[in-house]
């Protein structure tokens, strides 16, 4: 299968916008942490450096990871996959699909989740070209041809299981997160 045009200029991009995402979430700054009681009465430590200086500690070093993650394994994948996609190999295709659902997953997190900083465009832009991008992807694949690409000793049920308890854990997270932002006095 031929990829398509629109991914062709998609999947460049976005490999150009998140290297200058994550590679300016991790460019060392000065700076000194400092406390401050946020709008729950809750005394936080605010970052002070570098992108995310007004996010928590905490919250700053899980970008950081994040950005660090995406720089050394997810750039490097996309690529790959994006060259193999360009040869006509489903198991690129299935890379790439999988590559750009989680900088979809990243940057809507950082389009929402990370204080407003001067990269916000950048992560308002990987959201929305990600999403495209993968919707484009997932929509290239021939779902009734598919299964017979794969063989029968594929472990299908283990398979399944696992993703199951990855999107139930991911959904309790975030619920719990959101209860917590909507719960007085948590």
């Amino acid at each position: 299968m031929k990829l398509n045009r629109a991914l062709r200029i998609l999947v460049p991009v976005i490999m150009l916008f998140a290297f200058v995402a994550a590679v300016g979430g991790l460019y060392p700054a000065d700076g000194k942490p400092f406390s401050l009681i946020n709008f729950r009465g809750e005394e936080v430590t605010i970052n002070a450096r570098g992108l995310y200086y007004w996010d928590t500690v905490s919250s700053a070093a899980q970008m950081q990871a994040n950005d660090a993650i995406t720089l050394f394994l997810a750039l490097p994948l996309l690529g790959v996959s994006f060259w193999l996609t360009q040869k006509g190999s489903l198991r690129g295709r299935l890379l790439l699909t999988g590559t750009l659902g989680f900088i979809l997953y990243t940057y809507i997190t950082m389009s929402f989740g990370a204080a407003y900083n001067p990269f916000f465009l950048i992560y308002v832009a990987l959201f929305s070209l990600s999403l495209f991008a993968f919707v484009l992807s997932m929509m290239s694949f021939d779902v009734d041809a598919l299964p017979a690409r794969f063989s029968q000793k594929l472990p299908r049920k283990w398979i399944a299981g696992l993703l199951f308890f990855a999107a139930a854990f991911l959904s309790l997270a975030w619920l719990g997160r959101i209860a917590q932002t909507f719960t007085p006095g948590a």
